[in-house]
C-alpha cells in the first residue's frame, strides 16, 4: 500500500514547491534573492543595482524589499 501512495506523495511535493516558486513570483514584493532569480541574475548584481539606484527599493527595518513594477520598469528602461 505504500508503494502504490508514493509516486502520489511525490506528486503533491512537487505541486506545493511549484506553488511556492509561482507566489514569488507574483508577489508584488520580492527580496533581492527574489529579485535576482526573477531577473536571472546574481544576488551581487542586484545590490549594485540598488546602491546605484538604477532599482528602487524600500527598507523594511534592515530588510530590503523591491517592488515587482519597480523591476519592470527597469527591464523597460533597458
Amino acid at each position: 500500500m505504500a508503494e502504490r501512495l508514493r509516486p502520489l506523495q511525490q506528486r503533491v511535493h512537487e505541486v506545493n514547491n511549484t506553488d511556492d516558486c509561482v507566489n514569488k513570483i507574483i508577489s508584488p514584493l520580492m527580496t533581492a534573492t527574489e529579485a535576482a532569480e526573477y531577473l536571472r541574475i546574481g544576488r551581487t548584481k542586484i545590490y549594485g543595482l540598488l546602491e546605484s539606484k538604477a532599482i528602487r527599493c524600500k527598507r523594511i527595518g534592515k530588510s530590503i524589499r523591491i517592488l515587482r513594477s519597480d523591476l519592470e520598469k527597469f527591464l523597460e528602461k533597458g
